[in-house]
């Protein structure tokens, strides 16, 4: 029975030993399979290890920033190293005071005399270095773990530890000093150096036969190994988690420049995640959108709901998300323009800076930065993408700036009703003609400033024009008398004189002076004046409007009724200089700026010196006088009179008389704050070209006059602070 019992267990450990075999071949089949498959891998991970493993012993910085991550590292070690030094002292007071409660209570110790004085010794040498952190430097950690290291080995020797506690000793070592120090040396090969000096005793013991075991040698070359493995992990990890570190505060560096850059830029700076959502809620769009409402926020608001239309958010979302198959390790910006949408449906011009970023976690972010540009210059250029389908040739710059600011763009039926008001058969409306832009580039109404002329006149009329503006020279101008003028609905049929200028910029302009059929009465008629021309010095004729006694005003709007074409032109180029004087002493855009009232004043001495002259301010004769100008074409003093004298309240006197000069322009405000007489005139005559102008938002700007106008926050109103700096300071072409 028994025999059966053997032969039974040789089967089955044969069938286990056939099964075990099958296994291990089809394992180490499938291990060189996979082995000479990904042998490329393997090779790329070989290498990599070796690499690091050389980097890790050489520890020699061959650039700037991997001399900067092992300042970093030796910093970091050196904390580690405090760190040690307390949880050494506290070990070995523990184990001092237990080696003196069995000293007390007269137990055996369980180390040697020599042991407990090495153990004493050290422990005051902690005790020290931890009372004075200032003696330990990065410069001074491996010194400091040579002297541990050399410690260790000593306490190993024949002198400190008997062969049987050898292996507990090395062992206690291992655990609780010395994988805790590898921390602290600054190179892998110094902990390998530094580990042979124990495993070098314990060789000696086992070699001279003082030790007849071999486990505590063999326990102490497995410490070796452990030490320099733990050595080598530290150095990688603590060099990784510098690296990383220094990355983040770089990425957090360029993230605030970048930001920093975009809040000086742009109007607002928002965040959107990946899915092109806000982050955070941002006052200043809010202000900028019109949403300055208590308790209302944007955050988790769809960037693409701000926009005008459908169309505009998918071309902008095409172009955010163009960005993100870009490099994550490098900078990617870019800029294009687009439409944003108010809360009163108003869509305005915007620039929207662009950078994209991923967060540590390897999320995108995107940085955008919005600048409105309705009336101020794109800082992109040329460069900037459009995000909306390019205008018809007919739209010019002028006549979309004049139409987002001036008026609101009419339909197929012409102007609005405005601009029958401002044509009627009592005034005369002069248009400056942009000939190669084709474009109102100045008139005598606001409502057809920055209009094509085919808005304007008929296709008769137009078909007229062309053949007049073939004909037309700069020395003669051109009569039509059934030009087809559109007011509102309806076209009028009005007379035009037709002249071709040009400015210094050699640029060509068509000036027409229209006025209701049978008002243009013949140059020569008795109406006429002659007065000194602005520039030449010659005379020219304008038309007298009023005389009473000594004084008299000729009503600059009728000049261009007797065909007086060049006068009317000069007159036109020194309204519109002193017009962007007014805007820019006012502060505020030069759409904000029109005039009330001008004349052409000529004062005859009377040779009476009773009259004070009038003190007054300009506003208390029409509330609409808001600046008041004076441009002198004669000289005066206080001998001749003519001078203005302006008052100061507080002191009750005269602060401040301006003594007129040609070409001397003189602006103020026309408030109580500056009242002001003119002194009368003793000798000679006066002329000057007295301006009124009135400031304020144009009527159909309902952005502009909701937001500035009448702020609702704080923060609308230094939005609108800032934006006013900004039109007055913008690139504006100079009217020349």
């Amino acid at each position: 029975m028994d025999s059966g019992i053997i032969s039974s267990d040789a089967r089955l450990d044969a069938t286990v030993a056939v099964v075990t075999a099958v296994f291990q071949v089809l394992f180490l089949c499938r291990t060189a399979y996979g082995a000479v498959s990904h042998r490329s891998h393997i090779r790329n991970l070989a290498e990599r290890c070796m690499k690091a493993a050389t980097r890790a012993f050489a520890q020699t910085p061959h650039s700037d920033g991997e001399r900067l991550v092992l300042e970093k590292v030796s910093e970091l070690r050196l904390q580690i190293a405090r760190l040690f030094i307390k949880y050494i002292c506290a070990l070995l007071c523990m184990t001092l005071l237990i080696v003196l409660w069995r000293a007390m209570r007269k137990a055996p110790l369980f180390v040697s005399p020599a042991t407990t004085l090495a153990a004493a010794v050290a422990f005051w040498i902690f005790a020290l270095l931890d009372a004075f952190p200032a003696i330990l430097t990065a410069r001074r950690l491996n010194a400091m773990y040579i002297i541990m290291t050399g410690y260790w080995a000593a306490t190993l020797s024949p002198w400190h530890v008997q062969p049987t506690n050898a292996s507990q000793l090395s062992l206690l070592y291992l655990a609780f000093a010395r994988m805790p120090a590898v921390g602290i040396a600054t190179t892998p090969a110094l902990v390998a150096v530094c580990s042979l000096f124990p495993l070098l005793v314990l060789g000696l013991r086992v070699g001279t036969g003082e030790m007849p075991e071999v486990r505590p040698f063999a326990i102490e070359f497995c410490a070796f190994i452990g030490t320099v493995v733990a050595s080598t992990s530290v150095q990688q990890v603590l060099t990784y988690r510098i690296e990383r570190s220094l990355q983040y505060k770089k990425m957090a560096t360029d993230f605030n420049a970048t930001s920093s850059l975009l809040h000086l830029m742009c109007d607002s700076v928002i965040e959107l995640d990946a899915d092109l959502r806000m982050v955070e809620h941002s006052p200043s769009l809010a202000a900028l959108l019109l949403r300055g409402r208590p308790g209302a926020t944007l955050a988790g608001t769809d960037f693409t709901d701000l926009l005008a239309n459908a169309a505009e958010a998918g071309r902008a979302v095409e172009l955010l998300r163009g960005l993100e198959d870009c490099p994550r390790d490098g900078v990617n910006a870019q800029a294009f323009q687009t439409h944003l949408m108010d809360s009163d449906t108003n869509k305005f011009r915007t620039e929207v800076f662009q950078v994209m970023y991923h967060t540590p976690e390897g999320h995108a972010r995107h940085l955008i930065g919005l600048r409105d540009v309705t009336d101020q210059g794109s800082l992109s250029g040329s460069r900037a993408v459009e995000s909306f389908s390019i205008l018809p040739r007919s739209s010019t710059p002028m006549s979309l700036a004049c139409s987002s600011i001036g008026s609101k763009a009419s339909g197929p039926s012409g102007p609005n009703v405005n601009a029958q008001e401002n044509a009627n058969a009592g005034k005369f409306l002069s248009l400056l003609v942009d000939v190669d832009l084709q474009v109102v580039h100045t008139s005598s109404s606001f409502a057809y400033l920055g209009r094509h002329p085919a808005e304007l006149f008929s296709t008769t009329g137009m078909q007229l024009l062309d053949r007049a503006l073939a004909e037309v020279s700069f020395e003669t101008p051109i009569s039509l008398s059934a030009l087809e003028f559109r007011l509102g609905s309806h076209y009028e049929v009005v007379s035009a004189t037709v002249q071709l200028v040009q400015n210094p910029a050699v640029r060509s302009y068509l000036i027409l002076v229209c006025a209701p059929s049978g008002l243009m009465p013949p140059k020569g008629s008795s109406e006429f004046s002659s007065v000194a021309d602005l520039e030449t010095g010659k005379h020219r004729e304008l038309l007298v409007g009023a005389e009473y006694q000594n004084k008299l005003d000729i009503d600059l709007h009728l000049s261009a009724r007797h065909r007086q074409g060049d006068g009317h032109l000069l007159f036109l180029y020194v309204l519109e200089k002193i017009r962007r004087l007014i805007a820019r002493a006012a502060d505020v855009p030069p759409s904000w700026v029109y005039f009330a009232s001008h004349f052409l004043s000529h004062l005859a001495s009377d040779g009476s010196s009773s009259s004070k002259g009038t003190i007054h301010c300009d506003e208390s004769s029409f509330d609409r006088f808001h600046y008041s100008a004076v441009l002198w074409l004669t000289a005066h003093n206080s001998t001749t009179g003519g001078e203005v004298q302006f008052f100061d309240a507080q002191r009750g006197d005269w602060r401040m008389t301006v003594k007129p000069r040609p070409g001397r322009l003189a602006i103020f405000t026309s408030g109580w704050e500056s009242i002001h007489r003119v002194t009368p005139l003793l000798i000679g005559e006066r002329w000057s070209l007295p301006l009124f102008a009135s400031v304020k938002a144009p009527v159909n700007t309902t952005r502009l006059s909701k937001a500035c106008l009448r702020p609702s926050s704080t923060k609308q109103w230094e939005y609108c602070q800032d934006r006013l700096h900004q039109w007055l300071n913008a690139a504006e072409e100079d009217f020349s």
